[in-house]
């Protein structure tokens, strides 16, 4: 996992109701304290993996916790003060548009059905033959890809790939 990568504070599943609520005010508080530093400071990426799950937890049908607004939130001013989000997204409908348009950066990678590609602006047929972790910078229309740091795509392999690099990131 990620989580022994040096400079990772945690992975908090988005079912974890109180440490997702703590970690985006974390954010939030932060954001309001670097809006009113100005002085340069580390970047801060929040990762958000099956952002589809975490708006069907929250948006409209969760506990009121206010976590999808304080998402839109940290979206919109966050950039700005290095602090950057990295949404991934497993159905193009899953986006709102009050959230795609906080997204500087698009990127698509292999989609299950083809309607989704035309509903991102993408063409159905750019990634249908592409390997593993090719993917489509939308604004440059440039093939990118995302290496995994390990051969074999198995957990076991990738957390002693992960382990090794966080070893050496120590070093």
């Amino acid at each position: 996992t990620l989580i022994g990568l040096p400079a990772t504070g945690d992975i908090v599943p988005a079912d974890d109701t109180d440490r997702a609520v703590r970690l985006l005010g974390m954010i939030r508080d932060l954001i309001d304290e670097r809006e009113n530093d100005r002085s340069p400071a580390s970047p801060v990426i929040l990762l958000l993996d099956g952002f589809g799950a975490f708006r069907d937890l929250y948006e409209h049908h969760g506990p009121d916790t206010g976590m999808f607004t304080a998402l839109v939130d940290i979206l919109r001013a966050g950039r700005h003060v290095g602090v950057h989000v990295v949404l991934a997204s497993e159905r193009a409908m899953s986006l709102p548009s009050a959230i795609a348009a906080s997204i500087g950066e698009t990127f698509v990678l292999r989609m299950l059905a083809d309607h989704d590609y035309g509903m991102v602006g993408a063409s159905a047929d750019m990634l249908r033959t592409a390997p593993a972790g090719r993917a489509m910078h939308l604004s440059s229309e440039r093939e990118v890809q995302f290496a995994m740091p390990a051969s074999a795509p198995d957990d076991e392999a990738l957390d002693t790939a992960l382990a090794h690099i966080a070893q050496t990131l120590r070093s």
